[in-house]
């Protein structure tokens, strides 16, 4: 495998699992990162950031992880099969695969195409209907906006450093 894909996948692992500080997100997704997912088109890394912050914060799933399981290369493109996993009620629980496809350019992800099936796991059964999904994505949106705004923090990491503004 082309060692720039690799490494750009090790570090969205890494990120997923909060192994990293989430501002390291800036060397991993351009920041106008194409995201497909489940018909709905967005533009730019912010997406990223609040689709991340509505996994970690409304998902039914505690110390949530993911597993790389199996990667297929195709020119600049990689699809990833992968397992969630983490606990709920205190028992640890595992997803059953999903897949994403990345791809990358100059060294990093510029596009990503995934489905809600993806994160039925997190979410639960509905999130497979468009409207919920879209329901999920505008409420989890606007409350993370308010809190923003509410209790802003002096350096979040959505937000870009003095270097990418």
């Amino acid at each position: 495998m082309n060692s720039q894909l690799e490494d750009r996948l090790d570090s969205l692992q890494d990120l997923l699992n909060g192994e990293v500080e989430m501002s390291q997100a800036w060397q991993c997704f351009d920041r106008d990162l194409l995201i497909h997912a489940g018909g709905m088109n967005v533009r730019g890394i912010q997406h990223w950031f609040t689709w991340f912050r509505l996994i970690k914060r409304f998902g039914r799933v505690d110390d949530l992880q993911v597993d790389f399981e199996e990667l297929t290369v195709q020119g600049d493109q990689v699809e990833v099969a992968m397992r969630w996993r983490g606990t709920r009620a205190e028992r640890p629980v595992v997803s059953n695969v999903a897949s994403a496809k990345y791809r990358i350019s100059e060294g990093k992800i510029v596009e990503i195409w995934t489905q809600p099936a993806n994160y039925v796991f997190v979410f639960g059964t509905a999130i497979r209907y468009r409207p919920v999904a879209v329901c999920l994505w505008l409420l989890g949106w606007s409350y993370l906006r308010l809190a923003d705004w509410l209790r802003p923090e002096p350096n979040p990491p959505w937000k870009p450093p003095p270097e990418y503004r």
